[in-house]
């Protein structure tokens, strides 16, 4: 068959951006290589993803993109860091 890829990865759900973001910064150690939040509001997901540590996207432009009048009703975090295979967002 094809290669397999192995991954670490980190996973929180919270309802807040900021909840979300200190929890990706608490499971920081299962992924340094891209990191990613997902907004969930009544009709739309909105997703950031980046390459490199959480801490290399700050908080304060998190809450400019994942602006108050979207009324979100919970984020969803991800962090990875792949072993094995094309290392791409």
């Amino acid at each position: 068959m094809g290669e397999t890829l192995d991954d670490k990865c980190g996973f929180c759900v919270g309802y807040t951006l900021h909840d979300v973001y200190s929890m990706l910064k608490s499971v920081q150690h299962r992924g340094r290589g891209f990191a990613g939040i997902a907004a969930m509001s009544e009709d739309r997901i909105d997703v950031v993803k980046w390459s490199g540590p959480v801490t290399s996207f700050d908080i304060g432009d998190m809450h400019k993109i994942f602006s108050g009048s979207n009324h979100y009703h919970f984020f969803i975090g991800h962090v990875r860091y792949p072993t094995k295979g094309k290392k791409t967002l």
